[in-house]
C-alpha cells in the first residue's frame, strides 16, 4: 500500500454529503448566462459567437521463368542531378514478385534523382566475371547497394540469387572487409510468415554474412510477409522510405519516370513470339469436373500432352493471358501515345538497356506482359497520385497508399474485395498513365504452376492436374464475383485446345519407396500423394518393396469435394498406403487424426522417415505442424517445448521435411483457427520472436497483435526501440538508487541538514518521470532525444549514488550493490548505446526468465509506470505532485531489477498498488488542472475564426496557459487538437479571447487533418504520428516529445512558434468550414460540449438521484479511453448507437471522438436540461467517473459493483494501461476493454485476470450491450 497522506493531505476518495450538493457549478452555461426553466437546469446549445480578428503476393514456393527481359528496370542517369547519389539494386526473384519489388524501389528513387542501376544478382556476377573482374571489388565501388531476395521453397536462395550468395560464402572475411569499408548495404527480404523457421531466411543469410564480411547497412533490414494484412508493403515502404531519409531524399516524388520508350514499329518489323521462352504449345487430352453438384469452388482434372516425359510430383507452368474483358477495360483507363491504336505494332525499349526490345501490338501488351488483374500495391497508388490532376483524387491516393494501420483504407479495399490495377485506374479517373508509366510500374504477368498429379509410369503420354475452378464473392457485394485468371482460364479449355506450357522438377525429392512417407494432402492438395500412389502401384507391379503411405487427406465435404475417392481406397487396398479422410466442413478436421496417430511420430522419429504437405498455404501448414507436434509429444510424454525441439530436429532436414503450399483459403484457415491458436499458446515468446530487429508491444496497435518485430507501427525504427529500452534500464537503475536512500534514511536519524536537504530534493524524481513519460508510444522519435535523455539519467544516477553512500557512511551501513549493472558505461554514440539496448529489450527477459507469463505482467508494471510517469509531469509541469508517488515509482522500479519480480504474486501485488499511485498522481493532476478554475459547462466551435492561427494538441495544459498568454494581443487566434479539447472547460482559459475553437478529432488523423491548418502546430505531449516532409518545418515538439527535423520548443518560448504563424496564411475570411476530410468512422460535429468534472456533475446529484428514481436513468455506461486507427474501434460508435434511450455516457480521453456527435450529445435527462452525453475531460479525467460512481454508491448504500453501471474502455497506451491497473485496484468488475487485449498479457495471466476481476474482452456490440443491460 501507498504510505499514509499526511493530516494536511487531502483524503482521495472522500466526498461531501450529496444532500449538501450545490447546482451552483452547473449554473455555468455553455453559453454566458442561462436561464433555469420551471426550476430545474438548462443547457443553452447557443455556439460562441466568433470575434473579430486582426487581419501477387508471393507463394510459399516459387519457380524460375526464364521470360524476355523487356521488363528490366532502367537506371536514372537520365534523371540524375549533377552529382547524384548513386545506389545499385540487385535482386534475387523465383517468380517475378521481388523483381517487381525491385522495379518499383528503382522508379520511385529515380524519381528522387537517384542514379539507380538494377539486375538481378545472377546478372551482376555474369557481368563482373565474364569480364575478368572480382564481384566484391565492385561492390566495393558502388556507395549505396541494396539487395532484396525471396526466399525460396524451404529456406532456399531464388535460382538467381544463388551466384552471389556463393560469391559472398566463398570471400575471405578479411580482405572484405577492407574492399566493403565505404560501401553500404541495405537488406530487404520476401517472406511468408507460415514458414516460421524458414521466415526470409535468404535475406537474413545475406545480412548476417554482409556483416561477417564488416560491411555497414546504411538502413536497418526490412522483411515483408505476405500473411500481413498489407502484404509485404507493410515492410517494404517503411523500408524505402527510410532509404529516402538516409540519402536526404524526400519521402514523396513529384515525378513518375518511364524505364521504357515505345514507339510504332519500323515497317516490315514482325511480332516477337507470344510464347514465353522455355514453353511449348501443348494439346489439351481431357478436362473434367471432379467435385459434386454445388461444391462452390469447381474442381478439375485437366490432362495436358506429355510426351517428352514428366517428374513425379513435379510442376506445370502455364502460360495464362488476361481476359479480353480486362485488356479493353485498361485500354479505356490509359493514355497512348498520340497515333497508337490497340492493334498497332509496337517496338518497346529498355531506357537502361537499348538493345533489349521487344515488338508486339499495344494490346498484347496488355493481355500477355502485365498482371493487370492482380491486386493494386500501394505503391501503384503512390504512381497514380503523381500523375492524378484532380487535387481530391491525389489526396485520397496518397493517405490511401501511405496509412498502414488497423482498418485503413487501403485494407478497406482489398479485404474481401476485387480491387485491381484496372479497378485502381477505373476508381481514379483523373491519373492517367501513359502505356510507358504502366509498363513501369504494373508487375510482369507471371505464368501460374500447378503441382503434377500423375506417375510417367502410369500415364507416360499425359500429365494431370488437379485445379479448382477458383469465384469468390466480394464482401461489400457477394452477388459480384471474382474469377481467378488462371483456374477460369483453365476451366475453359476443351479438348484439341493449346495452351503455353513448361514441365519442370520440383524441390520434392521422393524418398525411395520403402521408406515411411507421411503425407497430408488438403484439397486439391491430394494431387501429389495420388501421383506418387500412382508410381508405387506401378514400382510394385515390378517388384519393389513398399512401405505404405500414411496418408491424411482432407476436404471440405463428402459429397461435394472428395475426389478420387475411389482410387484411393484401391491403393489402400493394395497395401499403398493407410487412408485418414476428414470432412472439415463436416466437423472432423485433419489436425486430430495427425495429433493422434502415434504412427506418426514413429514413421518420423524411430524410422527416420520423410513428410511432405501439399495443400492451402497461409496459416494451415503451420497447423499441421503444431498436429504433427502434438503427436511426437503424445508417443514420447513430452512437455510441448520438448516436443517442438524434436520437431525442429526433423525439418532441419529439408530433403525429409517439405511443404509445397498453394495460394491461401481463408476459410480452411478459420476452421482450423482454434486448433492452431490452441497449441502456439504453449510455444515460448523467446522463440517465436528469435529472429526479430526489435520487439515492442506496449501498445495495442501492435503489430498482427502479436509484437513489432521490423519497424514499429507507429513509426519508430528498431534504433529507436532499443533506445528506449536502455532509457528504461537505465531508469531502474536511477529508481533502485533512489529507493535505497529512501529506505536507508527511514530507518536511521540524526542525519546533517545537508543530508537531510538532499535526500528530500525531489529534482531526480521529476526528471524520473520525464524521462518515462518519453518512452510512451508516439512521444519521442529523435535518437539524439532519447540519448541525451539516457545522459542525464546517468548523471542523475552518479549524483545520488554519491549520495546513498554518503548516508550509509554517516549512519555506519554498507551500501548495497546495484543488481544490474551501467551497460551504456560512458557511451554517447546512438547506434553504440542502442546495441547495449539490445541487451536488455523485453526479448532478452523472456529468454532468460523462462516463463512468459511473469514477463509479461512484469512489462505490464513498466508500462503502468510510464503511464502514471506521464500523468505525474504533467501535474509537475503545473506545480504539482505528491511524495508518495514518487516514493512508489522509485520502489517499483528497484522491484523490477530484484529477484523478487520472478514472483507471479510479488509482480500482481505490485500491479495493483500501481493502479494505486495512478489513483493518487490522477487526483494530484485534477487539482493541477483546477489551478485554471473548476471545469463548467461550455460549447466549443469547430469551425475557422478569420486570422492567423496555432494549433495546439497533447495533454499538458501549462504549455496552452504560456501559448495563450505569449499570443494575447497578437491577433494570434488557438485552436485546440485531440486531447486539448477539455481545455475548453476551465473558466480561466476561456478568459483568453484568442482560444477560438477546436480542429479536428483524436491524433490518429494528424495526417489527414494536420496539412489543412495554415499554421504551425505544437506537440505537447503524446500521440505524435511521424509527420511528412512538408510538414516537420512547422510542427514544434515540447517537454518529452521530439521528432527529427522538427524544432524543439525550449522551455515555454514560444517566440518562434509565434514567428511561423506569422509568416503564414491562417484562416480568411471565406474560410466558413474546415477543409479537411472528414472521419468516416466518427460523427460529425459542429461543436461539443465540454466542462462536465465530477464536481459540475456531483453539484446537480439531486437532480440526477430523482431521475433514477423516475426512471429517466436507467443505467450509466463509461465509454471511453484511448482512440486508435480505425479497425474494431468502430464496435465503441456501433454501441454507443444502441443504447437505451434513458442512457447516461460519461466520456473521457480521445476516445469520445467515436461517441461524441451521437444523439445522447443533444439529448437530456428527463426535463433537467442535463445532458445524456457528459464529456468529463482527458483520458486522466476518467478520475471524475470513478469519483461519480463513488458518490452514487455512498448515496444508494451500495457497493460500486453493485450500481447500473457498465466500464467500456478503450486502450491504446500505457496511459490507458495505468488506468486499467486502477480500476483493477478498486476492484471494480466486469470491466471490457477493447479493441484487443494486450499482447503483453499471455492466456495464463488472462485467466488470471478473468477470474479475479470478471475482466471481459469486447465482443459484438449488440450482444456486449444485451449482456450489460442484463446486469452482466
Amino acid at each position: 500500500m501507498l504510505s499514509k497522506p499526511s493530516a494536511a493531505t487531502t483524503p482521495l476518495i472522500h466526498l461531501a454529503a450529496l444532500s449538501a450538493a450545490s447546482p451552483r457549478a452547473f449554473q455555468t452555461a455553455l453559453a454566458p448566462k442561462p436561464k433555469p426553466v420551471s426550476g430545474v437546469l438548462s443547457f443553452s446549445t447557443t455556439p460562441r459567437p466568433k470575434r473579430p480578428q486582426n487581419a501477387s503476393a508471393s507463394s510459399n514456393r516459387s519457380f524460375h521463368v526464364k521470360r524476355p527481359e523487356m521488363f528490366a528496370t532502367a537506371s536514372s542517369s537520365s534523371h540524375a542531378s549533377s552529382s547524384p547519389e548513386r545506389m545499385l539494386i540487385l535482386y534475387g526473384s523465383q517468380t517475378g514478385t521481388c523483381e517487381s519489388f525491385a522495379k518499383t524501389l528503382a522508379s520511385f528513387s529515380k524519381s528522387r534523382g537517384i542514379a539507380v542501376s538494377v539486375q538481378s544478382m545472377a546478372s551482376f556476377v555474369e557481368r563482373v566475371t565474364s569480364s575478368g573482374g572480382d564481384v566484391v571489388s565492385a561492390l566495393g565501388r558502388e556507395s549505396n547497394v541494396v539487395l532484396m531476395t525471396s526466399t525460396f521453397y524451404n529456406g532456399e536462395f531464388p535460382d538467381n540469387a544463388l551466384p552471389l550468395w556463393k560469391v559472398f560464402e566463398q570471400a575471405n572475411t578479411a580482405t572484405a572487409s577492407r574492399v566493403l569499408a565505404n560501401t553500404k548495404f541495405a537488406i530487404f527480404g520476401l517472406g511468408n510468415r507460415s514458414n516460421k523457421s524458414n521466415f526470409n531466411l535468404a535475406a537474413r543469410r545475406f545480412e548476417n554474412r554482409i556483416k561477417e564480411l564488416g560491411a555497414k547497412e546504411f538502413v536497418p533490414a526490412g522483411y515483408g510477409d505476405e500473411l500481413s494484412s498489407s502484404s509485404h508493403e507493410a515492410a517494404f515502404r517503411p523500408f524505402v522510405k527510410s532509404i529516402w531519409a538516409a540519402l536526404g531524399h524526400s519521402s514523396r516524388s513529384s515525378t513518375l519516370p518511364s524505364a521504357y520508350r515505345i514507339q510504332a514499329a519500323a515497317p516490315g518489323s514482325k511480332a516477337s513470339s507470344a510464347t514465353p521462352v522455355g514453353y511449348t504449345q501443348a494439346s489439351v487430352k481431357a478436362n473434367n469436373v471432379l467435385s459434386g453438384k454445388g461444391f462452390e469452388r469447381e474442381i478439375r482434372l485437366i490432362s495436358i500432352d506429355a510426351k517428352g516425359g514428366y517428374p513425379v510430383a513435379g510442376h506445370v507452368l502455364i502460360s495464362t493471358p488476361n481476359t479480353s474483358n480486362t485488356v479493353s477495360r485498361a485500354l479505356s483507363a490509359i493514355q497512348l501515345p498520340q497515333g497508337l491504336t490497340a492493334d498497332t505494332l509496337v517496338t518497346i525499349t529498355s531506357i537502361d538497356n537499348p538493345a533489349e526490345s521487344f515488338t508486339c501490338t499495344v494490346r498484347q501488351v496488355l493481355e500477355s506482359h502485365l498482371e493487370l488483374q492482380g491486386l493494386a500495391t500501394r505503391s501503384f497508388l503512390e504512381a497514380l497520385s503523381v500523375v492524378a490532376t484532380d487535387a481530391k483524387e491525389k489526396e485520397v491516393l496518397t493517405e490511401t497508399a501511405e496509412g498502414m494501420q488497423d482498418g485503413n483504407e487501403y485494407s478497406k479495399l482489398t479485404t474481401g474485395e476485387v480491387f485491381s490495377f484496372v479497378d485502381a485506374l477505373e476508381r481514379y479517373p483523373s491519373a492517367k498513365l501513359s502505356l510507358e508509366q504502366l509498363l513501369s510500374t504494373v508487375p510482369r504477368l507471371q505464368p501460374r504452376y500447378y503441382s503434377i498429379a500423375s506417375s510417367p509410369l502410369a500415364s507416360p503420354d499425359a500429365v494431370d492436374v488437379i485445379f479448382g475452378k477458383d469465384v469468390w464473392p466480394t464482401l461489400s457485394n457477394p452477388s459480384r464475383k471474382f474469377a481467378g485468371l488462371a483456374s477460369s482460364y483453365l476451366a475453359n479449355l476443351k479438348p484439341g485446345d493449346k495452351v503455353a506450357v513448361k514441365i519442370q522438377e520440383s524441390p520434392i525429392k521422393l524418398p525411395s519407396p520403402d521408406t515411411p512417407l507421411v503425407a497430408v494432402g488438403l484439397g486439391t492438395g491430394i494431387g501429389v500423394p495420388r501421383g506418387i500412389l500412382q508410381h508405387y502401384a506401378a514400382l510394385k507391379k515390378k517388384g519393389a518393396k513398399i512401405t505404405p503411405v500414411e496418408l491424411f487427406y482432407g476436404f471440405r465435404h463428402d459429397d461435394k469435394d472428395k475426389v478420387l475417392a475411389k482410387e484411393l481406397l484401391e491403393f489402400e487396398a493394395q497395401g499403398l498406403c493407410k487412408l485418414s479422410l476428414s470432412a472439415m466442413d463436416q466437423g472432423s478436421l485433419v489436425t486430430e487424426p495427425i495429433a493422434k496417430s502415434e504412427s506418426v511420430a514413429n514413421a518420423l522419429l524411430n524410422a527416420h522417415g520423410s513428410f511432405i504437405y501439399t495443400g492451402p498455404g497461409g496459416v494451415v501448414p503451420q497447423a499441421v505442424e503444431l498436429a504433427v507436434q502434438e503427436s511426437i509429444g503424445a508417443s514420447r510424454q513430452l512437455h510441448p517445448q520438448a516436443a517442438a525441439a524434436e520437431l525442429a530436429d526433423i525439418k532441419s532436414n529439408t530433403s525429409k521435411w517439405i511443404v509445397e503450399a498453394y495460394s491461401r483459403e481463408i476459410d480452411v484457415e478459420n476452421i482450423l483457427k482454434a486448433y492452431t491458436s490452441k497449441v502456439e499458446a504453449e510455444k515460448p515468446l523467446a522463440s517465436v520472436f528469435e529472429n526479430s530487429k526489435m520487439l515492442c508491444f506496449q501498445c495495442e496497435q501492435t503489430f498482427q497483435g502479436r509484437g513489432c518485430t521490423t519497424v514499429g507501427v507507429c513509426g519508430k525504427t528498431p534504433q529507436v526501440a532499443a533506445l528506449q529500452d536502455l532509457l528504461v534500464d537505465v531508469v531502474k537503475r536511477l529508481g533502485w538508487v533512489n529507493h535505497q536512500i529512501r529506505t536507508v534514511a527511514a530507518s536511521t536519524s540524526g542525519l546533517s541538514p545537508g543530508l537531510s536537504d538532499a535526500i528530500n530534493n525531489r529534482e531526480t524524481d521529476k526528471y524520473t518521470m520525464l524521462a518515462l513519460f518519453s518512452t510512451l508510444t508516439n512521444v519521442n522519435f529523435d535518437p539524439e532525444s532519447i540519448r541525451d535523455f539516457i545522459v542525464q539519467v546517468r548523471e542523475h544516477t552518479a549524483t545520488r549514488t554519491k549520495l546513498y553512500h554518503d548516508i550509509c557512511k554517516a549512519q555506519n551501513v554498507t551500501p548495497q550493490q546495484c543488481p544490474t549493472p551501467n551497460l551504456s558505461g560512458s557511451l554517447t554514440d546512438p547506434d553504440a548505446l542502442a546495441k547495449k539496448g539490445e541487451l536488455v529489450g523485453i526479448l532478452s527477459k523472456f529468454r532468460t526468465v523462462k516463463n512468459d507469463v511473469v514477463v509479461g505482467l512484469a512489462e505490464m508494471l513498466v508500462y503502468g509506470l510510464k503511464g502514471v510517469c506521464a500523468y505525474g509531469d504533467h501535474a509537475v509541469l503545473l506545480g504539482e505532485s505528491d511524495a508518495r508517488v514518487f516514493n512508489y515509482v522509485n520502489e517499483a522500479l528497484a522491484f523490477l531489477i530484484s529477484p523478487e519480480s520472478a514472483d507471479l504474486n510479488a509482480v500482481v501485488t505490485m500491479l495493483l498498488r500501481c493502479g494505486e499511485a495512478n489513483l493518487v498522481t490522477m487526483d494530484t493532476l485534477h487539482r493541477a488542472n483546477t489551478k485554471h478554475g473548476q471545469q463548467s459547462p461550455a460549447q466549443v466551435t469547430v469551425g475557422p475564426t478569420p486570422g492567423k492561427a496555432i494549433l495546439i494538441s497533447g495533454h499538458d495544459m501549462k504549455y496552452l496557459e504560456e501559448l495563450l498568454e505569449q499570443t494575447k494581443g497578437t491577433g494570434i487566434n488557438i485552436y485546440t487538437h485531440g486531447e486539448m479539447l477539455p481545455a475548453h472547460g476551465y473558466p480561466k482559459l476561456r478568459e483568453y479571447g484568442n482560444l477560438v475553437g477546436h480542429f479536428g478529432v483524436a491524433w490518429q488523423r494528424q495526417t489527414v487533418e494536420f496539412p489543412h491548418f495554415p499554421g504551425p502546430i505544437v506537440m505537447t505531449s503524446n500521440c505524435l504520428v511521424p509527420p511528412k516532409d512538408d510538414l516537420k518545418d512547422r510542427i514544434f515538439t515540447a517537454g518529452a516529445v521530439a521528432f527529427p527535423d522538427c524544432p524543439k520548443i525550449e522551455g515555454f518560448d514560444f517566440s518562434r512558434v509565434i514567428q511561423k504563424a506569422q509568416s503564414m496564411n491562417g484562416f480568411r475570411e471565406a474560410d466558413t468550414e474546415f477543409t479537411y476530410p472528414l472521419d468516416p468512422f466518427g460523427k460529425p460535429a459542429k461543436s461539443y460540449n465540454v466542462g462536465f468534472a465530477y464536481e459540475t456533475v456531483l453539484s446537480v446529484a439531486p437532480q440526477v438521484i430523482s431521475a433514477i428514481e423516475k426512471g429517466d436513468i436507467t443505467r450509466f455506461y463509461y465509454i471511453g479511453g484511448c482512440d486508435g486507427f480505425e479497425g474494431e474501434r468502430n464496435y465503441y460508435t456501433e454501441l454507443m448507437e444502441n443504447l437505451p434511450p434513458t442512457s447516461v455516457v460519461l466520456t473521457s480521453g480521445c476516445g469520445k471522438y467515436r461517441v461524441l456527435g451521437d444523439k445522447l450529445q443533444y439529448a437530456t435527462i428527463g426535463d433537467t436540461g442535463i445532458p445524456r452525453l457528459l464529456d468529463l475531460g482527458q483520458c486522466n479525467d476518467a478520475y471524475s467517473a470513478i469519483k461519480i460512481a463513488v458518490a452514487l454508491a455512498e448515496h444508494f448504500k451500495c457497493g460500486v459493483n453493485d450500481l447500473p453501471l457498465n466500464l467500456v474502455v478503450s486502450w491504446f497506451e500505457q496511459k490507458a494501461v495505468a488506468i486499467l491497473l486502477t480500476l483493477l485496484h478498486l476492484n471494480l468488475k466486469g470491466v471490457r476493454i477493447g479493441p484487443r487485449l494486450p499482447a503483453f498479457v499471455r492466456p495464463a495471466a488472462l485467466d488470471f485476470l478473468v477470474e479475479k476481476f470478471d475482466l471481459k474482452a469486447i465482443g459484438d456490440p449488440l450482444d456486449d450491450l444485451k449482456a450489460m443491460t442484463g446486469g452482466k
